[in-house]
């Protein structure tokens, strides 16, 4: 994701890039990374660590911020991309969030404030005409006194002080806001909020058209961008069958994993938006890590799985009896999380396979009963 920071002296909280890292799978989160190193680059440039941004800070369930350093984010790097990247021994290559050093205080409602000084104006003027909107300059106090003046009798309309205005009848007293400038409505204080619809009608009629920022077109496409966004980190698995954490679970050669007695290897997917699996069929599958590893993927074990839809919640299910579980390799002598397992569905037209989820198994192996004497 990237993010736009201000340079210069900034808060910590503006300062802040993020990470979710995963195990070489590229599927679970990893925990424990707190005070990691994360690098950075800037524009291109080589990999750099320590000085240049902080160490990981753990959030949870994967997720991990760090903080850029202040010569990071300094003046001289206006206009410059930042990409941030993770790697240890316990992590695949993780990247983090990007970001754009600009010059200007994106979270600051006072950046463009309605009393600005006249150099401030100009300044407001001159960034939005570049950006392709003509603003005319601001009108002068003298300009105002001259306008009110004229329609409102003599006084000092250009100080603060308006106590001779007790009442204000629009259908006696008018002020032609295109004529205060001599051309078009050119402050923000011109369109106020409880101006009557006729006002309201009068001033956008001097002002013109005034092209917006984003097209409708610019909107419903960001709008289905955020669909999408709004889906990362959503997707749940959870285990209902063996004792598990993350998308791992553990097993022990020789023990039954029946639905009958509550144990099967149980699924849950929330918020699926995959392919429509009415009427598909499923299998679970499981091979050794040593194999997989090799590429000969071979299934040691493949039994026939469910699949419960409801609503976008899908549940996926699978026995294994006894006699399967004791086919297995068991942990020691191999090292834990010595299988990997995939729920692999054939929709129900045949056109294609898909696969549903996947992940690490322990098998593990039982203590053996006391012999008799």
């Amino acid at each position: 994701m990237s993010r736009l920071i201000r340079v210069g002296d900034q808060p910590t909280g503006f300062k802040t890039v993020f990470f979710h890292l995963v195990e070489d799978d590229g599927i679970t989160p990893v925990t424990g990374e707190a005070n990691g190193q994360p690098e950075i680059s800037i524009n291109g440039a080589p990999w750099v660590g320590a000085g240049a941004i902080g160490q990981l800070e753990e959030i949870g369930h994967g997720r991990y911020y760090a903080v850029l350093t202040q010569s990071t984010v300094a003046v001289g790097n206006l206009g410059k991309r930042i990409e941030t990247r993770y790697k240890s021994a316990n992590t695949a290559e993780c990247p983090g969030d990007s970001a754009d050093l600009v010059d200007f205080a994106l979270y600051d409602a006072t950046t463009i404030k309605s009393d600005a000084t006249g150099a401030n104006q100009a300044a407001i003027v001159e960034g939005v005409e570049a950006n392709g909107t003509a603003i005319e300059a601001l009108p002068s106090a003298s300009d105002v006194d001259a306008e009110l003046s004229g329609s409102h009798g003599a006084g000092n309309w250009e100080g603060p002080d308006v106590s001779g205005l007790s009442t204000f009848d629009p259908a006696a007293q008018t002020v032609d806001v295109g004529a205060i400038a001599g051309t078009a409505v050119t402050g923000p204080g011109d369109l106020k909020s409880d101006a009557t619809a006729a006002n309201q009608a009068e001033i956008l009629t001097a002002v013109g058209t005034i092209e917006p920022g984003f097209s409708d077109d610019d909107r419903s496409a960001l709008a289905g961008v955020k669909v999408q966004t709004d889906r990362i980190g959503a997707l749940e698995v959870t285990y209902q069958g063996p004792a598990g954490h993350n998308e791992d679970f553990c097993i022990f050669a020789g023990d039954d994993y029946l639905a009958a007695t509550g144990r099967a290897i149980e699924i849950e997917i929330a918020d699926y938006a995959g392919a429509d699996l009415t009427d598909a069929t499923c299998k679970l599958r499981l091979a050794s890590l040593a194999a997989f590893d090799e590429g000969d993927a071979a299934a040691e074990c493949e039994v026939e799985a469910t699949i419960t839809v409801a609503g976008s919640t899908v549940t996926l299910s699978a026995d294994l009896t006894a006699t399967e579980t004791a086919a297995l390799g068991t942990y020691p002598p191999s090292r834990a999380r010595n299988y990997v397992y995939q729920f692999i569905a054939t929709l129900a037209d045949e056109t294609a396979v898909v696969t549903l989820a996947a992940g690490r198994c322990t098998v593990n192996g039982k203590i053996a009963q006391e012999e008799a004497v």
